[in-house]
Formats: C-alpha cells, structure tokens, sequence
C-alpha cells in the first residue's frame, strides 16, 4: 500500500510540473540540445499543422504591387491574431517569386522560396526551403529543375531536396529582410468586416 501511494504521489508531482512548462503544452517547441534532423522534423509537422488548418484562420488577401499588378499577398493568423503564414507573389515579366513563410511565435519558422525564371535558356525553376529556430538554422534543402518553354515550375516539387549548394546562414540573414514587405503591406491591411 505504502509503494501505491508512493508512485501515486510522484505521478501526480510529474503531471503538476507538465502542466505548469510552457514547453509542455507547445508540442512544436524545438529543443535547443536536439539533433538538427529532431528540429527540422518538428518544423516540418509546425508546417503540415499550420497548412492543414490555415483554412479556419483569419485569412488576408491583398495586391501588394511591388513589382506588378499581379503581385499577391496571402497571409493568415491564429484565433490569437498572430501571423503564422505569408505567402508572398512577385510577379516580373520573365521571372516569378514565390515566398512563403510560416511563423512560429512572431519569428520565422521556415522559409520556402520558389524562382521560376522563363526566359532563362533553358528556362528554370529552383527552390530552396530553410527550417529556423531560436539559435540559428536546423536544416536547409534546395531543388532545381530544367523546363521547356510551355512547362509551369510545379515540376520542381517531384524533384528530391539536395543539400543546399546557397549558404543556409546568410539565407537565413535574407529573410528577415524579405519579410519587411509582407509586415509592411499588414500593417497597411484593412480586413473587408471592418
């Protein structure tokens, strides 16, 4: 009896200190001391999470016009009004920029950039994916392919990740400032139910 209350007792001692660490209930918090593939592998499921249940956040929809009319700014925020996604198009006339940033805590999580330039010769898309945390980089990953004249960059997502031949470190310096025109045009946003 007295081992039975024992255990009972550290059980309960063991749920009380879960319940009261933050990290506990945050089950994409990136341990500082894990392995890089541990954190890339929780960034990956913050993304998977984030992009299956974007549909019931509070969804942003704006025409930026950096480069052109056909720029596009899609974004969405949590039940808490924080931005968690930014999918940013910059449309030129010979190339498209596809960014796309999925935020975790007001920083940058992963980054995912897409370049498809089309009067290249041969025309070409290239993409590089960048997983971020607290301390610096987890992990990088990039993917290119050749394309006809008459053929769209989605045939860079069949092609396996490679190791980044970009250095991850100043790509990571990159986003920050590629995220400047994302914050600037949400601050500009006026949401159509207000």
């Amino acid at each position: 009896m007295k081992y039975l209350i024992f255990f009972f007792f550290l059980g309960s001692l063991f749920f009380t200190a879960c319940q009261n660490d933050p990290a506990a209930d945050d089950p994409f918090s990136v341990p500082a001391d894990a392995p890089d593939s541990v954190k890339v592998k929780i960034l990956k499921s913050y993304v998977d999470y984030i992009n299956e249940h974007r549909r019931f956040m509070e969804p942003i929809k704006t025409k930026p016009n950096i480069y052109s009319e056909e720029d596009k700014l899609l974004a969405a925020k949590d039940s808490l009004g924080n931005l968690v996604f930014a999918r940013l198009d910059l449309v030129g006339e010979d190339t498209v920029y596809r960014e796309y940033f999925y935020l975790k805590d007001g920083k940058v999580a992963n980054y995912q950039l897409m370049v498809w330039n089309k009067i290249a010769s041969p025309p070409y898309a290239w993409g590089f994916n960048l997983y971020m945390y607290d301390k610096g980089v987890a992990g990088a990953e990039e993917r290119y392919v050749e394309l006809t004249t008459d053929e769209r960059p989605a045939k860079l997502l069949m092609q396996p990740p490679m190791p980044p031949k970009v250095d991850a470190d100043s790509m990571a310096r990159l986003v920050k400032k590629r995220m400047e025109p994302v914050w600037k045009e949400l601050e500009k946003y006026k949401s159509p139910s207000s």
